[in-house]
C-alpha cells in the first residue's frame, strides 16, 4: 500500500504562538518574550511582531517602560460558576438553553454552535455515565477567548472505561477515547462526542483523579498527562474556544466523513498506544491500537513522535489485521526514515503472504 502523503498543512506557528504568549502571561508577565523565544527558536524581534498584535487587539495589556515592562491580560469581562443536581435540574438541552443561551447569544453563530455541541455533549456524558450526584459548571470570557468547564463528581471516565474493558492501566482508555465511536452504552450513545467535541475547541482536556488528557487544535497534537499531585474526584472537561475562530461544526463532521456520508473515517496518533515505561516492538501493543477500529473503514495512523517500531508490530498492523479486516482501508502519515522502512518491510511480507 502507497503511504499516504498529507496535504501541505497551514502555517499554524502565528496562531500556536499567539496563543502560547496569551496562556503565559500569569506566569511569565516579565520574562514573556524571553520565554516565548526559547519554546518556538525565534529571533527578539519575530516574537515582538505578534505581541505588538495581541496588545493592539486588547488581547494582552503592557504597562511600564523599556527596562520595566510587565504584560497582563485585561479583566475578565465575564466569569460564572454554578453547581446543579444531576437529574433534577433538567438534561443537558434543557440547561443549555436557561443557563448558556442567556450568555452567549451574542456571540457569533458559528461560535454559538460549537459551543452548544461541546456543552450538551459533555453534560449528556455526566449525566448518563458519571454516576453522580452533582455538577459544577463555569462560564468565562477572558477577551479573546471563551473558557467552559463542565465536571462531575462521579465514578471518573477514565476509571469507568478501564473497568468496562478489563483494563489494568488507564491510560489505555485515553487512546480509546481519541480514536472515535467507542462508549460504555452502546444503545444509547454513538462514541462521537468527546472525539468531535476536541477537534472543535481550540484547547480540550479531560481530568480524572491523576490523569490528564489534552489536545491542543492549533497545533493538532494530543498530550497524556500523569499528574501525582492532582486532587481531581470524578471527571473534569476544560474547554477553550478562540472568539476569532471561522471554523464551523459542519467543516469537522465532513473532515471525517466517507463516500457514504458517514462517520467511517478517523485518525489515530500512534504514539497514544505507548505507556510510558514502553517501546514499540510488541503485537499486544499493535492490538491494543487497533481495537475498534473495524467500526471504520477508513483509519489513518499518525505515526508523529514515534522513533521506531518493531518488525512484530508492523506484521500484527498491516499483515494480520488487514487479513482479518479487509475493508478498513489502513494508511499512514508523518512516518520517518527509520519506522517508513519497517512499514514498507512489513508490506513486503503482507504482499508476498497474499500470493
Amino acid at each position: 500500500m502507497p503511504r499516504q502523503k498529507p496535504t501541505k498543512p497551514i502555517d499554524k506557528k502565528p496562531h500556536a504562538l499567539r496563543r502560547f504568549l496569551v496562556d503565559q502571561v500569569p506566569k511569565h508577565p516579565r520574562d514573556l518574550v524571553h520565554v516565548a523565544m526559547k519554546r518556538f527558536k525565534l529571533t527578539r524581534p519575530a516574537v515582538h511582531r505578534h505581541l505588538e498584535k495581541l496588545i493592539s487587539d486588547g488581547d494582552i495589556l503592557k504597562e511600564g517602560s523599556r527596562n520595566t515592562t510587565v504584560y497582563k491580560l485585561p479583566s475578565t469581562k465575564a466569569e460564572t460558576t454554578w453547581s446543579l443536581s444531576i437529574g433534577r435540574e433538567g438534561d443537558e438541552g434543557e440547561i443549555w438553553q436557561r443557563d448558556f443561551v442567556p450568555k452567549i447569544s451574542s456571540y457569533p453563530k458559528n461560535i454559538q454552535d460549537i459551543c452548544y455541541y461541546g456543552v450538551t455533549e459533555m453534560i449528556n456524558n455526566a449525566i448518563d455515565h458519571s454516576l453522580g450526584k452533582r455538577l459544577t459548571l463555569s462560564w468565562s470570557d477572558q477577551g479573546s477567548e471563551i473558557q467552559i468547564l463542565i465536571r462531575d463528581d462521579g465514578i471518573g471516565i477514565f476509571k469507568k472505561i478501564s473497568e468496562a474493558l478489563g483494563l489494568t492501566d488507564p491510560r489505555e482508555t485515553i487512546l480509546h477515547l481519541a480514536k472515535g465511536k467507542f462508549t460504555t452504552d452502546s444503545a444509547n450513545h454513538t462514541g462521537q462526542g468527546i472525539f468531535f467535541t476536541s477537534r472543535m475547541f481550540d484547547r480540550f482536556a479531560i481530568m480524572s483523579h491523576e490523569l490528564v488528557y489534552i489536545r491542543t487544535r492549533a497545533e493538532d497534537d494530543w498530550l497524556v498527562e500523569t499528574r501525582k499531585e492532582s486532587n481531581t474526584r470524578g471527571t473534569a472537561v476544560k474547554m477553550a474556544l478562540d472568539k476569532r475562530t471561522k471554523l464551523k461544526t459542519i467543516d469537522v463532521f465532513r473532515s471525517y466523513e466517507d463516500d457514504d456520508h458517514g462517520f467511517n473515517k478517523t485518525d489515530v496518533f500512534v504514539k497514544l498506544a505507548k505507556l510510558e515505561e514502553e517501546t514499540y516492538i510488541s503485537r499486544s501493543q499493535a492490538r491494543r491500537l487497533l481495537l475498534g477500529l473495524n467500526k471504520f473503514t477508513s483509519v489513518i495512523l499518525d505515526f508523529s513522535d514515534v522513533r521506531s517500531v518493531g518488525q512484530g508490530f508492523v506484521d500484527e498492523v498491516f499483515r494480520v489485521y488487514k487479513n482479518a479486516h479487509p475493508d478498513v482501508k489502513i494508511s499512514y502519515v508523518n512516518a520517518n526514515d527509520d519506522v517508513e522502512f519497517m512499514i514498507r518491510w512489513g508490506l513486503r511480507d503482507a504482499q508476498r503472504d497474499q500470493k
